[in-house]
């Protein structure tokens, strides 16, 4: 989906945006240094063509309004806050996937057996909007992008790149037909995708976006002097700790440039899982089965150890705010820091605990 008041835009070459269903638009402007680094993010505003004194002229879907003028000018519809949403195809997406898979069986003895397997899963799939929400207006909110009408390919957020699965089964019968089983589950992937954005006031405020998500993607400063920057409004401290931030976390690689969509993931997680059974028997064929699950096994012996954590989003499930902006439009040659976050991850408590749990089933003889 596309919100038709928003254009799409291309590198260099400023556009204007349509909504056809009421004649407003939106207004974007790319600002670039003489060497072509990207300065600004687009700002736009609302545009009616039937505004009295305003001559813009519709140039076509995704092709905007010509001679729009600029913010508080006659084609300037600020109040009006209507949005037509128009479903499209999006960008075409890719997966691709390879999965290993091996397992060996081992007779140890008269009475033993072991079972190994291991699996690996590879998966890298990439699309334009996931479609995170349940309806057209929210769902073209709800992904992240540096062109508001114009969204590009990023990993998928759901997907775990990397996915590794061991599972052994130790088996011994000390009784005929009544085994004794010790089984071990335990698997390790990677975290998932997420992209680092502006605070969700910034994007409506200053963008002018159509509501207010924490999804279009940060553009990362180059230093405390980078010409594209104000930040007078934050302590020395304040910005000495923004940029230790942005080194620990992997955003000062992108230093002169906009994020991109989904190039972060998550932590890595483990889990490993033990299960004990014993099968007895009570009389004629009839037996009970006893087992002993154990959760989370390497918790058990320090509260630290395999603490499961999640990226901590914001307004949509794959933005992660660090810049405030204040929302003064008339300021198109730099972007006024007010305030920066670091999110940092959240517990995943359920997963971090460990658990046991004790079962019971009785078998009914044939």
């Amino acid at each position: 989906s596309e919100d038709r008041d928003q254009p799409a835009l291309h590198p260099l070459e400023p556009r204007l945006g349509d909504h056809e269903a009421d004649g407003a638009a939106f207004l974007f402007e790319d600002r670039f240094t003489a060497g072509g680094r990207f300065l600004l993010t687009a700002q736009f505003f609302e545009v009616d063509p039937i505004l009295p004194g305003c001559n813009a002229t519709f140039n076509g879907l995704r092709q905007g309004f010509s001679n729009a003028g600029t913010n508080g000018g006659p084609c300037d519809d600020t109040s009006n806050s209507n949005q037509d949403v128009l479903m499209t195809n999006g960008v075409e997406g890719s997966t691709s996937s390879l999965t290993l898979q091996l397992a060996r069986s081992f007779d140890i003895g008269q009475n033993t057996t072991f079972d190994l397997n291991f699996g690996y899963a590879y998966l890298d799939a990439e699309v334009g909007n996931p479609v995170n929400s349940s309806t057209a207006g929210s769902s073209y909110e709800e992904v992240a992008t540096a062109r508001l009408n114009n969204i590009q390919l990023g990993p998928a957020l759901w997907a775990n790149e990397h996915n590794f699965v061991l599972r052994a089964r130790f088996q011994h019968f000390f009784f005929d037909d009544y085994p004794t089983t010790v089984g071990l589950f335990f698997q390790r992937r990677s975290g998932r995708p997420f992209s680092y954005t502006y605070e969700d006031d910034t994007v409506e405020r200053y963008f002018g976006d159509s509501d207010d998500e924490e999804r279009v993607l940060l553009y990362v400063p180059t230093g405390p002097t980078d010409p594209a920057f104000d930040f007078s409004g934050l302590s020395a401290e304040e910005v000495s700790a923004l940029f230790t931030f942005l080194d620990q976390s992997g955003l000062s690689q992108y230093a002169g440039q906009i994020t991109p969509k989904n190039g972060f993931d998550g932590p890595w997680t483990s889990d490993l899982d033990i299960r004990i059974s014993q099968l007895l028997p009570i009389f004629r064929r009839h037996s009970v089965e006893l087992w002993l699950d154990i959760e989370n096994v390497l918790n058990m012996f320090s509260d630290k150890d395999n603490i499961h954590e999640y990226t901590n989003t914001g307004d949509i499930q794959e933005g992660v705010r660090v810049l405030e902006v204040l929302g003064d439009t008339s300021n198109t040659d730099q972007f006024v820091v007010s305030d920066w976050f670091n999110e940092g991850t959240n517990r995943d408590v359920l997963d971090s605990v460990w658990r046991l749990q004790l079962g019971i089933r009785y078998r009914f003889g044939q």
